[in-house]
């Protein structure tokens, strides 16, 4: 995932692009973990349950932000309907390692609260899906 500043500012201290490597590893892991043998024959439920297990992952400290989002960020590309709940959860997810790269921009103080905004909706959206969790007590 490679992501670019569109503005100018800070430029002097903020990199202009972040690049974020694609957890390949990790989502492979987690993909068999549920059970799921191929990629090509997941289905939109499946989908899900990968994006709320690995934002448990995420949260249990085993998946930084940066591999969250950058598979956020995948999984947002390949979807049809790109702002449905889910949609919207995988992109304000994908969008996060960048808000937390500047949520202190003189320029562009809009930053400041998005980071927390993305981060809720991201965490609300698996609270609603928990059930979707696979061995959340370990």
């Amino acid at each position: 995932m490679r992501i670019t500043r569109s503005d100018e500012s800070n430029s002097s201290i903020l990199p202009k692009v972040i690049l974020v490597p694609f957890p390949e590893e990790k989502y492979r892991t987690l993909v068999e973990m549920l059970g799921y043998q191929t990629e090509e024959s997941l289905t939109f439920p499946d989908y899900r349950k990968i994006f709320v297990n690995a934002v448990y992952l995420f949260l249990k400290g085993a998946w930084s932000l940066d591999e969250l989002s950058a598979m956020a960020n995948t999984l947002w590309g390949s979807k049809e309907e790109k702002f449905d709940e889910f949609g919207s959860a995988l992109y304000e997810c994908a969008e996060l390692n960048f808000y937390v790269r500047n949520i202190y921009n003189p320029s562009s103080p809009d930053f400041r609260g998005q980071f927390d905004e993305f981060m809720i909706t991201t965490i609300k959206f698996y609270e609603k899906y928990f059930s979707d969790v696979v061995n959340a007590h370990n």
